[in-house]
């Protein structure tokens, strides 16, 4: 098939709706605004499938347009006449006041400082209340607070006074005239708060501290592992510390139905953290109402860019489409938007969506085929790099980034062909039949080709790194070839190649097995990849060593003082050294969202429980040797597994 003849079946999102009709989260894209422009001077207007069905929160996508320079409103009105909220002036839905766990007072010549520990990370409002009687004195026109604010994931940072070091905004707002209780203007993540006060008509011991915080209203799905009193290796508590502040840190990081990256940065979706948060959210939450808005959100993101790309000739055009495609990347990561295709690929897996996929499937249709029309290489089906293209993977990575990228994209052209075979099951009518089958051809196509350009070299893992080791067991790439091998065994003019392909599939896998297993290479920077480390190992039936590096890995942030898990961790780390990042003291995230992997892992791991098709309708639960108690559940669409293992029974 050849690819880069134009591709009539490439529509633009909401052409086709189906019949069961969802929604995309209140979405918002900034189209042909300056930069000198602020949000506050955009007019919005919502643009959706049928302009008639908005409806106040439900709007399948939104975008912005300016009728005048002068255009300052940000609200809309809804079918009942109240005003419209958009995405970035949400704030609190629910709240709950959460007061310190201790407070520690400390006088100078100058001030007087209330230092507040409230045991765990949060994210909400620091509300500080003055007793009257105290506080009269204070009212005035003036509303400059009387106390100021620090606060910090840490107890260091929350002792920073050098504002070129704040990674958050502190100002405070008050109530009223009497100056009596002040907020923090905007929602920040937190452990530790300190108060300084610098007013002598302030008495210390009449100021209360306290956080308005919300949480995730998930709802009773919710999964459960229980440890039992019989553990492996004594590491009964160990684990269900793991397990507890992987799901604390989960659940503290679905914010407004999105999962965000971390609580304190950026607060936005990102695919990487959705790669991980949706299978530990599987075994935990169940909450698929995140993941689709996630999702949604993410993928619609630079599709501006794309519509109309399929129908480029000319070089110029060619060179044009390119660099279209190159600025339309999920999150502006390459790999990003291969990911996407396995993230909706295991949504599917673990959650059974059918009627998302059947929203979703225009959108990941256009993605695919622009990718592939202008991405990939038209003989070898390699994806190709473009200068301007920001390839992540880790945030280090030995050697080439590009043998990953590789990886990946096959991976993603894999899942992208299942999800096309399954809207071929639900296709009612030919012409749509059709278009899916040109889908799938064109995936099996180029996926063909970048098998033989990857797997038939003599010297295919030449360049490796542990990331590319632990895709390649992940992606499936390995097994393809004894999808290869296999065929009529009895027939002479075949049986030799099987055979040497089997060999070669069988070398592939130890030689990952022993990169996974030994220190030669270097080590993964983030629990994302961690993760997806454990998760290889796991798949070559090296359970134990899985656990193992569990225990380190998280257990050794645990040590650190962490009451969710980091957005980076590198073993052996001091509590004084787990805050910098990014060349700044007190950049790094200690509350982030890919790093809830053991929710997912502890199950997989100990009792080898994980979906065989979509939905568990099919699933598999093998518990390793070691294991003596423990009892898991895990909800699906068609209810919950529970699963009871102890020492003389499974059931």
């Amino acid at each position: 098939l050849d690819t880069r003849e134009e591709y009539s079946h490439s529509r633009k999102l909401g052409d086709e709706c189906s019949e069961t009709q969802l929604y995309a989260p209140p979405c918002i894209s900034l189209l042909n605004i300056h930069d000198s422009i602020t949000i506050d001077k955009v007019e919005w207007r919502p643009v959706t499938c049928d302009p008639a069905e908005v409806d106040g929160f439900k709007i399948p996508i939104t975008t912005s347009d300016r009728d005048d320079d002068n255009a300052v409103t940000s609200s809309l009105a809804g079918k009942d006449g109240t005003s419209f909220v958009f995405p970035h002036q949400q704030d609190l839905c629910k709240v709950s006041t959460i007061h310190p766990t201790t407070i520690e007072h400390n006088s100078t010549q100058t001030s007087h400082e209330i230092m507040c520990d409230f045991g765990r990370e949060i994210l909400g409002h620091v509300r500080i209340t003055i007793v009257p009687s105290k506080a009269s004195i204070l009212s005035s026109s003036s509303v400059e607070p009387p106390i100021q604010l620090r606060v910090g994931e840490t107890h260091a940072e929350a002792l920073n006074d050098n504002e070129e070091h704040f990674e958050q905004s502190i100002d405070l707002c008050t109530n009223g005239d009497d100056n009596t209780m002040w907020l923090s203007s905007h929602l920040l993540a937190f452990r530790f708060v300190r108060i300084i006060i610098a007013s002598d008509d302030i008495d210390p011991d009449e100021v209360t501290i306290a956080c308005l915080s919300q949480e995730a209203e998930i709802d009773n799905n919710a999964g459960s592992l229980d440890f039992g009193p019989n553990a492996p290796s004594g590491n009964n508590i160990l684990d269900r510390n793991i397990w507890d502040c992987a799901a604390a840190t989960l659940k503290l990081c679905i914010h407004q139905n999105f999962i965000v990256d971390g609580i304190k940065r950026d607060r936005l979706p990102w695919l990487g953290d959705v790669v991980v948060s949706l299978m530990a959210n599987a075994y935990s939450f169940h909450d698929m109402e995140c993941i689709r808005w996630s999702l949604s959100v993410l993928g619609r993101c630079g599709m501006e860019k794309l519509y109309g790309n399929t129908n480029n000739y000319a070089l110029e055009e060619e060179v044009d489409a390119r660099v279209q495609v190159a600025e339309s990347h999920v999150n502006g990561i390459v790999d990003y938007s291969l990911w996407f295709f396995i993230c909706h690929w295991l949504y599917q897996r673990y959650f059974g969506d059918e009627s998302y996929l059947r929203q979703e499937w225009p959108l990941l249709e256009t993605r695919l085929v622009n990718l592939i029309q202008w991405c990939s290489d038209k003989n070898k089906g390699w994806f190709i790099e473009h200068e301007s293209e920001w390839i992540f993977i880790d945030w280090t990575v030995e050697g080439d980034k590009s043998i990953p990228l590789q990886i990946l994209w096959w991976w993603a052209l894999d899942c992208a062909h299942d999800l096309a075979k399954s809207m071929l099951l639900v296709a009612t009518d030919d012409e749509s039949k059709e278009a899916l089958n040109s889908v799938v051809e064109l995936i099996k196509d180029v996926q063909s080709k970048l098998e033989t350009s990857l797997l038939e070299r003599d010297d295919i893992q030449a360049g490796y790194s542990r990331h590319a080791h632990l895709l390649g067991v992940l992606s499936g790439l390995y097994s393809r070839l004894d999808d290869r091998a296999s065929g009529d065994w009895w027939d002479p003019d075949t049986s030799d190649e099987r055979v040497s392909l089997l060999r070669k599939s069988r070398k592939l896998v130890e030689e990952s097995r022993s990169a996974l297993l030994g220190k030669d290479f270097a080590a993964v920077a983030t629990p994302y990849m961690k993760h997806l480390e454990c998760l290889a190992l796991i798949r070559l039936d090296e359970r134990s060593t899985a656990l193992d590096q569990v225990r380190k890995y998280w257990g050794g942030m645990l040590e650190t003082g962490a009451t969710t898990f980091y957005e980076a961790f590198d073993e052996g780390e001091a509590i004084s050294d787990v805050a910098a990042f990014y060349d700044r003291p007190w950049a790094r995230s200690l509350s982030h969202a890919w790093s809830a992997g053991p929710c997912a892992l502890y199950p997989e791991i100990l009792l080898g429980i994980r979906p065989l098709s979509d939905g568990w309708k099919e699933w598999a639960c093998s518990p390793i040797e070691s294991v003596s108690s423990v009892t898991s559940e895990v909800n699906t669409m068609y209810g919950t597994i529970r699963i009871d293992l102890n020492q003389t029974q499974l059931r």
